[in-house]
């Protein structure tokens, strides 16, 4: 902390490495998705839409063809599974929800708040560059978290409104889906606009062209796409066909 901030600073850096730690260790690991299954799944890019078939399987190209998967494969419609396995349910996927509100986020949150504070109070281009720096990274990490929240948000709406008993069940958890939507829309803004204006490289992205494994420099055209198809398509009604194991190809 010393050498990148100087003696002054460093106090207030290590500060902020503890404020931004203490944010992540709060996540809740999410079965494959907090690990290899985001990128497979694109799931910065992919719309989070009640009824996930429902965008035309033209418009839904731009990430499915990355997407590794196969034709039948159950997570194709519904986020909960993948192939034979059973990811996440929706009593874990709402309880894993409701950590990432009251405990993960709001450290996070609060982390970006104290460095807003502190970058225009350091003195010299090096101590505000590491500010800044950590700055844009904790907002990366933030839009992660919070896109592996609403995944977890939306197989606890979905499946809870698949389930439902009662008309007002089916209506709680219908509006529930919606305020996902919602912070989804916001948290999608957020990262493009952090890649559109940050000059720290907070990501890795492949320069020769997007791969299963890696996301391309045609991130933010992607995340342009989801928001419009989101906007489009997030008011039809939770649906997942049961039946998708048995399709052909």
């Amino acid at each position: 902390a010393r050498q990148w901030a100087g003696d002054e600073q460093a106090d207030a850096l290590v500060e902020a490495w503890d404020a931004v730690e203490e944010g992540l260790r709060f996540m809740p690991i999410v079965p494959l998705y907090s690990n290899l299954g985001f990128v497979w799944y694109r799931a910065w890019v992919r719309p989070l839409i009640p009824n996930l078939e429902a965008v035309p399987e033209e418009e839904r190209l731009y990430y499915d063809r990355f997407i590794v998967t196969v034709p039948n494969n159950p997570n194709n419609n519904d986020l909960a599974r993948d192939v034979l396995f059973e990811l996440i349910t929706q009593e874990s996927g709402q309880r894993m929800a409701d950590e990432f509100d009251e405990h993960a986020l709001p450290r996070l949150r609060a982390a970006i708040d104290r460095l807003d504070e502190l970058i225009p109070t350091v003195g010299g281009s090096q101590a505000d560059a590491v500010f800044v720096d950590l700055r844009d990274r904790a907002r990366a990490l933030l839009y992660w978290a919070t896109a592996q929240r609403n995944t977890c948000a939306w197989v606890a709406g979905v499946h809870g409104f698949l389930g439902a008993e009662t008309d007002d069940e089916r209506d709680e958890r219908r509006d529930y889906v919606q305020q996902m939507i919602d912070l989804d829309v916001e948290n999608t803004r957020a990262l493009l606009d952090l890649w559109e204006t940050s000059s720290t490289e907070f990501i890795l992205v492949s320069d020769v062209g997007e791969t299963s494994f890696i996301f391309g420099e045609n991130l933010g055209e992607n995340l342009r796409r989801k928001l419009d198809l989101t906007e489009r398509y997030r008011h039809q009604d939770p649906y997942i066909d049961p039946n998708i194991m048995w399709r052909l190809p």
